[in-house]
């Protein structure tokens, strides 16, 4: 059986990375492929948008459990110097 994939646009630095992640796999698992695409380290990451019961989801939380749409866009911020 193949693995479904949750899509994200990813906005950060005035730019739109796509990535794609297997539904499933967790917040944490999710900011470490973005450390591999941005060097920006996952102690410095912060995703907008991605809210689990009303406040920003933990690394914890699995992206299956949020429901989500197969594609939508969050917003990555990281502190200004590192960009």
């Amino acid at each position: 059986m193949e693995a479904v994939l949750v899509e994200f646009v990813i906005k950060w630095n005035g730019k739109e990375l796509p990535i794609a992640i297997e539904e499933g796999a967790s917040v944490a698992d999710l900011k470490q492929k973005l450390q591999g695409l941005t060097n920006v380290l996952i102690s410095k990451q912060k995703l907008l948008g991605l809210k689990d019961k009303g406040k920003p989801a933990t690394d914890e939380v699995l992206l299956c459990s949020k429901r989500c749409p197969l594609r939508f866009d969050l917003i990555f911020c990281s502190p200004k110097w590192l960009t």
